[in-house]
């Protein structure tokens, strides 16, 4: 009766310690890197189209300040020039 029960514990623990040593699933690593590589390409193009759509800030021209200025009181002072 002693010995049915250790080869039974002993059947137990190896069929239990099969699946430690079965190692990684390839198949399923590779399709998770195939879906982020999908991902980070629809990411890419995105952006390569915003770029493109988008057109470059234009820096404001530089204006001369008026020639003439008013005081407080209503003054009108011109400037030499």
């Amino acid at each position: 009766m002693k010995s049915f029960l250790l080869i039974g514990a002993a059947l137990a623990a190896a069929s239990v310690s099969f699946s430690a040593v079965a190692g990684p699933d390839f198949y399923i690593i590779e399709k998770g890197r195939d879906a982020k590589r999908a991902v980070q390409r629809a990411e890419a193009a995105q952006a390569a189209q915003a770029s493109q759509a988008v057109p470059a800030p234009q820096a404001a021209p530089a204006t001369q300040p008026p020639l003439t200025s008013v005081t407080p009181r209503g003054v009108v002072y011109r400037r030499g020039g």
